[in-house]
């Protein structure tokens, strides 16, 4: 993140905070509408921990467009 976040250039170095988010956290976070954006590594360590919670969420190709490039993922979750 903190390499995404030096590439993007939208804010001075060191103005952004970042802080570590749990899976109950997350989980809680989409029951309520919350949306989360992934990128390779944090989707797969959530994509497994979401499917035994009954999220049905499928593999993703986080190739870049570019060299150098960063894909994410954003879930936005509907409420039934």
């Amino acid at each position: 993140m903190k390499d995404y976040l030096a590439k993007s250039k939208t804010k001075p170095p060191g103005t952004v905070k970042t802080i570590k988010t749990r899976f109950g956290e997350i989980l809680s976070g989409m029951r309520s509408g919350g949306a989360y954006s992934f990128d390779a590594e944090s989707y797969g360590r959530f994509l497994p921990l979401a499917q035994d919670e009954g999220m049905n969420f499928g593999d993703v190709d986080f190739t870049p467009d570019e060299p150098g490039d960063v894909q994410f993922l954003a879930i936005t979750p509907t409420r039934a």
